[in-house]
């Protein structure tokens, strides 16, 4: 079975913060006019130009939480999830973004594999917004990888009623589902899942494994076409092994 989806929405946040600054901001407006900058850069992925700019920013003031948030999200998207975390910390400290920084925080221990830390996080995140429907969505997947698996259906359940038209929420379910054997439920959320997304390999490729556990080969042989046809290795060797194409 294919890994849970959650970093697709990593550094999701920092997009949508393009920063606006009113006319009595205490900022020189060179270090807005290079922040504005280093946010453009993040957008284009250019994640080592975007930082080269950020850490300037921070020697000339390591107070700014503004410019270490977008430092930490360009730390979170280049994969060094250690140095992301400290910048967090940093900002979470000063009660400032708190709710996105505990959510990318807890993902960047998420990708560490430090499950229990991700859940803090997230149990943190909830209780300042309830209705944080992605922090559900983390906290699910942390409690599956440590096999947690009625929790993190309750948290699954949640994500979907607070995100009905996110198809990950029901991939995410689906897996649950797979594990407890209910391969029915499993079978309706992934179809759920490809009806919202349009497909994904990982969907398709997950659901062909339930109909092959319902009896419903042919259907699971189409399904691993479409998984193949996406680019996923493993359902081209399965194909080859199972359906003999």
């Amino acid at each position: 079975m294919k890994r849970l989806n959650t970093m697709k929405w990593i550094c999701r946040i920092t997009m949508a913060y393009l920063l606006i600054l009113g006319p009595c901001t205490v900022k020189g407006q060179e270090s807005v006019d290079d922040l504005s900058k280093a946010i453009q850069l993040f957008e284009k992925e250019d994640y080592p130009a975007a930082e080269a700019m950020l850490l300037n920013l921070s020697d000339k003031d390591k107070t700014d939480t503004e410019v270490r948030y977008h430092l930490a999200n360009t730390y979170l998207a280049m994969g060094e999830y250690e140095k992301a975390i400290r910048h967090y910390r940093f900002i979470i400290r000063q009660g400032d973004q708190k709710a996105d920084a505990l959510f990318n925080r807890g993902n960047a221990w998420y990708e560490l594999f430090c499950f229990r830390k991700a859940i803090r996080d997230m149990n943190k995140l909830i209780s300042v917004d309830p209705a944080y429907s992605e922090a559900y969505s983390v906290r699910g997947s942390a409690w599956f990888n440590l096999e947690k698996y009625g929790k993190a259906m309750a948290d699954f359940d949640q994500a979907v009623r607070l995100s009905q038209e996110k198809a990950s929420v029901y991939y995410d379910r689906g897996n649950v589902y797979f594990i407890k054997r209910d391969y029915s439920a499993a079978l309706s959320d992934y179809s759920k899942a490809i009806e919202l997304s349009g497909g994904e390999a990982d969907y398709y490729f997950n659901r062909s494994l339930t109909r092959f556990y319902l009896g419903m080969d042919g259907e699971a042989c189409r399904d691993l076409e479409k998984a193949a046809q996406l680019g996923d290795e493993e359902a081209k060797a399965y194909l080859e092994e199972f359906c003999g194409r």
